[in-house]
C-alpha cells in the first residue's frame, strides 16, 4: 500500500504526461496511476511500460520492508501470482477501520 499524497514526485510526472487528458477529463491522477478500470487506463495504455515500472517500484519498495510478517506464507507460487492488480482507495477501506489517514493505492495478487 503506497498513499497517494506522500507521492509527490509520481504526483508531478503523472500531471506532466496526462494534463491534457486530466483537463479534459477532471479523472483524479491517482486512479490514472492505478489504471485498474477502463476509463481509467488511460496512462496504462498510452504509455504500456508505465504498468512494469510502476510494479517494479512497488515491489522494490516492498523488499525493502524489515518486518517479515508483512511477506506471504513460502509455499510454491505460479507465475500469475507475480501480476499485481491495483485500486485506489481510503485507508479505512482497504484495511478497516479504527485509522485512515488518507487515500492509498492497494495493489494485490491473483494467487492461485
Amino acid at each position: 500500500m503506497m498513499y497517494v499524497e506522500r507521492e509527490k514526485g509520481l504526483e508531478r510526472v503523472v500531471k506532466q504526461m496526462c494534463a491534457k487528458h486530466l483537463l479534459e477529463t477532471g479523472k483524479d491522477w491517482g486512479k490514472l496511476v492505478a489504471g485498474n478500470q477502463s476509463e481509467n487506463a488511460y496512462l496504462v495504455r498510452t504509455w504500456p511500460e508505465f504498468a512494469a515500472l510502476r510494479d517494479i517500484i512497488f515491489f522494490w519498495k516492498y523488499f525493502m520492508c524489515t518486518d517479515l510478517r508483512v511477506f506471504p506464507d513460502t509455499s510454491s507460487w505460479s507465475l500469475q501470482a507475480a501480476y499485481l492488480t491495483w485500486n485506489v482507495a481510503n485507508e479505512s477501506e482497504v484495511f478497516g477501520p479504527p485509522t485512515n489517514r488518507g487515500v492509498a493505492w492497494s495493489a494485490w495478487t491473483q494467487r492461485g
